[in-house]
């Protein structure tokens, strides 16, 4: 899932259910920034069309789980 310029992706990794947040090199390597903490076993998520949210389907729970996009750090805040 590209965000902003295309410059950076992330991914889902259900097994520490985080999302790990890459960013594309001039050599076309990509470079880990970060994780993110979501809640229990993300199965899949979303970037909003504007860079603000993220959504995530949550397996365990069986609902969807919504963040802001802090656009100057890429740290998630859980939202209601």
């Amino acid at each position: 899932m590209s965000r902003r310029t295309g410059a950076s992706f992330m991914l889902q990794k259900k097994a520490t259910s985080t999302l790990q947040l890459f960013s594309a090199q001039s050599n076309g390597t990509l470079e880990f920034e970060k994780h993110c903490i979501t809640e229990n076993r993300p199965c899949n998520f979303a970037i909003t069309s504007n860079d603000h949210y993220l959504v995530a389907a949550i397996q365990f729970s069986n609902h969807i789980a919504r963040y802001r996009i802090d656009l100057d750090t890429d740290e998630l805040t859980p939202q209601d």
